[in-house]
């Protein structure tokens, strides 16, 4: 995509979240409460979405936190993959262990 065409799609994007009243006072709202893997002690964690990633553990303050996908087949929550994987990979979304597709959506573990 060319400079010019990126300024127009992000001038565009900005447009349309201020006309839809897209503020930081609601930003809890676009933002829910998402699954995190944690990469330091292999464990999941539940918090809201934070805006870049690694994102910073709460209770550690280091950056450790990856988002996570679920295994339905497994019934565990692994680290997503990285995008640069996700992009030239199909399979980056399958589970390591038993192949089946893994998705965003599973239940909530319990936050350590």
């Amino acid at each position: 995509m060319s400079l010019n065409r990126q300024w127009r799609f992000a001038l565009v994007a900005a447009g349309l979240c201020l006309q839809s009243g897209c503020t930081a006072e609601n930003a809890e709202d676009i933002l829910p409460e998402t699954v995190y893997y944690d990469t330091a002690t292999k464990s999941t964690f539940v918090m809201e979405r934070a805006f870049e990633t690694p994102a910073v553990h709460p209770q550690t303050g280091r950056p450790t936190l990856v988002p996570a996908i679920h295994c339905p087949k497994c019934s565990q929550w692994r680290p997503t993959p990285p995008v640069e994987e996700l992009q030239r990979n199909p399979k980056a979304m399958e589970c390591p262990r038993c192949g089946t597709r893994m998705s965003f959506d599973g239940p909530l573990p319990d936050s350590p």
